[in-house]
């Protein structure tokens, strides 16, 4: 059950539905919204919260850790990161215009 977790963040990732510096930077708040779901959705105590909500935030931090694996490349040899580039476009021909 937890690793359709990190399958699913990956599948966004190379999907281009969220990508990983997306899921890095609000990793805060999704941790937050697993603790807040799983308060809610175990009523029998904390105890019972922090037995679901901890095994999933960790599955999630797991799932960020290999999506910085799996994009390495990527960010290291230039291979279509965020890097800011943009291509030029090409000069327009100063030839004569024929009349």
């Amino acid at each position: 059950f937890l690793f359709n977790i990190i399958v699913t963040m990956a599948l966004f990732h190379v999907g281009g539905i969220i990508s990983y510096r997306t899921m890095l930077a609000r990793w805060r708040p999704v941790v937050v919204g697993i603790f807040t779901i799983a308060a809610f959705a175990s009523p029998k105590g904390i105890l019972t919260m922090l037995l679901f909500a901890i095994p999933i935030a960790l599955t999630y931090m797991l799932g960020l850790a290999i999506l910085y694996v799996f994009t390495g490349g990527g960010r290291l040899f230039g291979g279509g990161g965020d890097s800011g580039e943009t291509a030029s476009e090409p000069e327009p021909d100063s030839g004569a215009v024929a009349k």
